[in-house]
């Protein structure tokens, strides 16, 4: 088994772990989402948080929140192995296999056995060539997170309350992204993002609420060349 993505959170009295893995070393194309909890004192302190379908691999994890009944869960970006097994090809390649969802974090009992596995949300990606790369996630001022997501035709902007619809807004539509990060400070947002090309591109939004959809000026323009991660 190997770790292909781990983030760190602090929940509670103690942080926590998201752990991405998936098995190099067999046939079975298996991928999981794990909770690991650093305290101490527990006994089972790993739990699964299921995925929403068959993965070969992790390749993005992230915490978030959402409304209820979701709250806290984990973003996850993964292979499908359906679309590896089914031998699809596409001019995105592999990237065309990328799933991105949100699951809530499971209800444990005091054994550590799961008593309810949590909602999921799967992303729609259809706005942005049906392919993810990469994303980020933007906390309101509600505490609830907002996704940014990297696409082939774009970067497509996912408020917390409608996850399960098409992006409210897709920037740069034409433009193929690798990676994308972002932060909002007050009603101010700023994302950086790197296309296919290796160009990078800076947007700024702002929101007049905590709840508003932001609106967002940029130039189409890179600000810089040769960029390969950020």
């Amino acid at each position: 088994m190997q770790l292909s993505e781990v983030a760190a959170v602090r929940g509670g009295a103690y942080p926590f772990v998201l752990v991405g893995t998936s098995i190099s070393d067999s046939s079975d194309l298996l991928a999981s989402d794990y909770v690991v909890s650093l305290d101490p004192s527990s006994t089972t302190p790993w739990s699964q948080a299921p995925l929403s379908k068959v993965a070969s691999s992790v390749i993005q994890v992230s915490p978030g929140h959402m409304r209820l009944p979701f709250g806290h869960g984990v973003f996850t970006l993964f292979q499908d192995a359906n679309y590896i097994n089914e031998g699809f090809l596409t001019q995105y390649g592999k990237d065309a296999g990328n799933s991105c969802a949100f699951n809530s974090f499971p209800t444990l009992d005091g054994n550590g056995n799961v008593t309810d596995a949590g909602t999921l949300v799967v992303v729609l990606l259809r706005k942005l060539g049906q392919v993810a790369r990469g994303f980020t996630t933007l906390v309101n001022s509600k505490g609830d997170s907002d996704l940014v997501v990297a696409g082939a035709k774009g970067l497509g902007f996912y408020p917390s309350a409608k996850l399960d619809q098409d992006p409210t807004t897709v920037l740069l539509p034409n433009i193929s992204f690798h990676q994308v990060v972002a932060s909002q400070w007050g009603t101010q947002i700023s994302i950086l993002a790197t296309s296919t090309s290796g160009q990078l591109y800076y947007i700024q939004g702002s929101r007049t609420s905590a709840t508003a959809d932001p609106t967002f000026t940029y130039s189409g323009l890179p600000i810089r060349t040769g960029v390969s991660m950020l």
